[in-house]
C-alpha cells in the first residue's frame, strides 16, 4: 500500500452514527486528499413517528448519502435488517468482509465493542472477525482476497461513557463541517429530540470539547487502535 493518498472505509450501525461519532476525523482526511468510503450496516427502518418503515429508511439513506456528499466521500449500504446485526451470521460475517474487500481501505473506522447498541456491539465484532480471514483466498466472496492488512480504529460511544481512548484527533477547524453533515439528517435530529429529549448537535458540540480537554486542544474526537491479528503494522500512525 502507498503512504498517499490513503483509503479509509468508516463503517457504522446506522445513518448518523459516522456522523456523530468520528465526522470531523473523516473531514480533516478529506482536506488532506484520502479516498472516504462512508457506509451503513443496516436498513434504518425504525425511528420516525410518521414515516412507515420503507420511507424511513430510504429517507435515512438518503440524508447519509448526502451527508457524505459534503466531504466528498462515496456512500454504500449493507441492508442487514435494523436490531439483528448478528457476528455468529455466516451470512453477515461474508458481507462484511466482502466489503472490506471491495473497497480495499488502508484504514478501518468502526464502533468500539462496548458501545451502548447491540447492533454497535455486533459490527464492531463483525469487522474483528473478518480480520484474519480478510486475506485467505480460501475464504470466497465477490471480491478477492487482501494482500495486506489494514488498520482498524474503534470511535468513540456516543457519550464517551466506557471509553478509554488510546489516540485523538484535533477537530477544531472540521467541527463545523461535522455538524454540518448531521444536519443532513434533518429526520433524525428532530426524531431524538422527541424521542430522547436530546439536542444532537449540542451533544456533537459538548463531547467533543470534553475530549478537547483531554487532548489539550479546543475540539477532538477520541479513537483506540485495535491490535487483534490480521489488522495491520502498529508502529504505523494513520489518524490526520
Amino acid at each position: 500500500m502507498s503512504d498517499s493518498p490513503l483509503r479509509i472505509l468508516a463503517l457504522g450501525a446506522h445513518a448518523d452514527d459516522l456522523e456523530l461519532q468520528c465526522a470531523g476525523t473523516l473531514a480533516r482526511w478529506a482536506e488532506q486528499g484520502h479516498h472516504l468510503i462512508m457506509a451503513t450496516a443496516t436498513w434504518c427502518k425504525f425511528g420516525s413517528y410518521e414515516l412507515s418503515l420503507d420511507e424511513c429508511s430510504r429517507l435515512r439513506h438518503a440524508e447519509a448519502a448526502q451527508s457524505a456528499a459534503l466531504i466528498g466521500a462515496e456512500y454504500r449500504a449493507l441492508m442487514i435488517p435494523d436490531d439483528a446485526v448478528n457476528p455468529f451470521d455466516p451470512a453477515q460475517q461474508r458481507q462484511v468482509t466482502d466489503l472490506i474487500r471491495q473497497v480495499y481501505p488502508d484504514v478501518i473506522i468502526t464502533h468500539t465493542p462496548s458501545d451502548y447498541h447491540t447492533d454497535h456491539c455486533n459490527l464492531s465484532e463483525l469487522v474483528k472477525w473478518s480480520g484474519p480471514v480478510l486475506g485467505l483466498p480460501q475464504y470466497k466472496t465477490g471480491a478477492p482476497a487482501l494482500d495486506y492488512n489494514p488498520a482498524l480504529y474503534f470511535m468513540d460511544t456516543l457519550n464517551g461513557r466506557a471509553f478509554e481512548p488510546t489516540a485523538y484527533v484535533d477537530i477544531s477547524a472540521t467541527l463545523a463541517t461535522k455538524q454540518a453533515m448531521m444536519t443532513c439528517f434533518q429526520s433524525q435530529i428532530g426524531f431524538l429530540k422527541q424521542y430522547f429529549n436530546l439536542d444532537v448537535l449540542e451533544q456533537i458540540e459538548t463531547v467533543a470539547r470534553y475530549r478537547g480537554l483531554q487532548a489539550g486542544v479546543r475540539y477532538a474526537e477520541a479513537f483506540q487502535r485495535y491490535g487483534g491479528a490480521g489488522w495491520g503494522n502498529l508502529t504505523r500512525h494513520y489518524l490526520p
